[in-house]
């Protein structure tokens, strides 16, 4: 009797471990990513040749906003977030004051059953003071500056003017 419960305590451990690796491998993902040192401030730093930053602050929030998790990158400048569950992840490079994100942040990253691992979610930083001012283009389709158009009528007033004058003085010489 004893070795029966031996057997049935062995069988059903076997198969609890084994339900348990099936699950948790097709409900988890991973996303893993590194942090650079972007030392022209170009917003480029993968496969460049720039120095990665350690102790970066990542944080990650699931798709449904339940879950916020932080790390830091590692002495390699890599982190990984292991374990996720499925959905789309929201992947934020969160540096302090004296750094400033020049890459995309944040980053969607997707797990699913068909993708359960994402790669090179990495994030470029600059020192703060490096990075040189953004020229900030209106968006496509915006308005033009009522000053810019009262310009551009009076120029082309005065054109049309000249032009006319010229064709005048043209025709009276003749």
């Amino acid at each position: 009797m004893a070795k029966r419960i031996v057997l049935f305590v062995v069988v059903a451990s076997i198969l609890s471990l084994a339900v348990g690796v099936v699950w948790a491998r097709e409900s988890n993902g991973s996303i893993r990513g590194t942090v650079y040192q972007d030392l022209n401030a170009d917003g480029r730093c993968v496969d460049t040749g720039e120095p990665v930053l350690v102790g970066t602050p990542i944080k990650f929030v699931s798709n449904d906003g339940k879950t916020t998790l932080y790390l830091q990158s590692g002495e390699n400048g890599t982190y990984g977030l292991v374990a996720a569950g499925y959905g789309t992840w929201t992947v934020t490079a969160d540096p302090n004051n004296e750094w400033v994100v020049t890459s995309q942040n944040p980053i969607e990253a997707f797990l699913g059953s068909e993708q359960l691992l994402v790669l090179g979610v990495d994030f470029c930083l600059a020192k703060v003071g490096t990075v040189p001012p953004q020229t900030v283009l209106p968006e496509s389709g915006a308005a033009i500056a009522p000053i810019l158009l009262a310009a551009m009528t009076v120029g082309a007033g005065l054109a049309v003017t000249g032009i006319g004058l010229e064709v005048r003085r043209r025709l009276t010489a003749s």
